[in-house]
């Protein structure tokens, strides 16, 4: 049976000007997949697309202290493609010893 992940929000319905300064200020991370889909995350009636990018920790501080393959931490970013709005997910955290 698959596993559900629990993602925290960062951010619900920002700007994408200022979900790029948010990223930014991020760890060192790298879009391992990016696609369209059916937007979920806008009141918006008519049917339209959402960007779905998932987010990997690549970070050398996370890479050196990582006890097994990779960082735990991922992160997804859900851009509205009708309204140009962003919400930014996480889960897990970030190696740091």
């Amino acid at each position: 049976m698959p596993t559900t992940t629990k993602w925290a929000t960062v951010c619900s319905d920002m700007a994408r000007e200022g979900s790029q300064l948010l990223m930014e200020d991020m760890e060192v991370v790298i879009i391992v997949k990016s696609q369209l889909v059916p937007c979920v995350v806008c009141a918006l009636t008519k049917p339209h697309k959402m960007r779905y990018q998932l987010l990997r920790c690549f970070s050398e501080t996370c890479n050196t202290a990582a006890t097994h393959d990779a960082c735990p931490w991922k992160g997804k970013v859900l851009t509205c493609q009708g309204l140009n709005r962003v919400t930014i997910m996480e889960t897990g955290a970030h190696e740091r010893w």
